[in-house]
């Protein structure tokens, strides 16, 4: 019987170059699951360790937000404020609050708070289950609450601190500045981010969520 060595060759080596692509195919497939899985891990340990610091935060302080739960008159908020910054990631925005009429410090605390909101959201999408949920909420209501803080004493701020009352007496500049309203939104943040921490806690969040992190 003749062989035709020619074509037998040909069909040999086509068979090792679509062998050899498939392998590049492959390794190629297993190079992009594991840069994604990677970039997933990256994403994961850059929001928990800012949620963390939040957590912590509010652990250690939380005590001082109930003078303004209870206090009829508020005539300042920056300790809470400063407190409530007094962290590595927060630090840069610490003097926001008395610096109100300084543009940059302005400026600044509004992209932070920005920030923090981007945090919290992006949690519902790198973490799965309600545990993602509940530690969005919280990151969250920290926001909430130094956006009231900032904005009481945005309200308050020249009421105590001018000469200039127009013949006015503190009651009506407060009730023109609608100090009310503010110190009604500034205790509902207060009262819900208690509500999302001890939801928190409840639930072992930290333990899950650190759980999840991992390539």
């Amino acid at each position: 019987m003749d062989i035709n060595w020619d074509i037998n060759v040909d069909s040999v080596l086509s068979v090792i170059a679509a062998l050899v692509a498939i392998f590049a195919l492959f390794q190629t497939s297993q190079q992009i699951r594991t840069s994604n899985k990677q970039h997933l891990f990256d994403k994961r340990v850059e929001a928990y360790l800012i949620a963390l610091v939040l957590i912590e935060s509010y652990r250690s302080h939380r005590s001082i937000l109930k003078r303004l739960l209870h206090d009829e008159k508020l005539n300042s908020v920056d300790i809470e404020f400063y407190f409530f910054t007094d962290n590595d990631f927060l630090a840069d925005i610490m003097l926001a609050i008395k610096l109100q009429t300084d543009r940059d410090q302005r400026n600044n605390f509004i992209s932070k708070i920005g920030v923090i909101r981007d945090v919290g959201v992006k949690f519902r999408f790198l973490f799965t289950g309600n545990e993602a949920n509940i530690l969005s909420a919280f990151v969250l209501c920290y926001k909430e609450l130094l956006y009231r803080l900032y904005k009481y004493e945005e309200c308050i701020y020249p009421i105590y601190n001018t000469d200039n009352t127009f013949g006015k007496s503190l009651e009506e500049l407060l009730e023109q500045s609608n100090e009310k309203r503010h110190r009604d939104l500034l205790r509902k943040s207060i009262e819900d981010i208690k509500l999302a921490f001890d939801e928190l806690e409840r639930n072992n969040i930290e333990q899950i969520i650190n759980d999840q992190i991992k390539l």
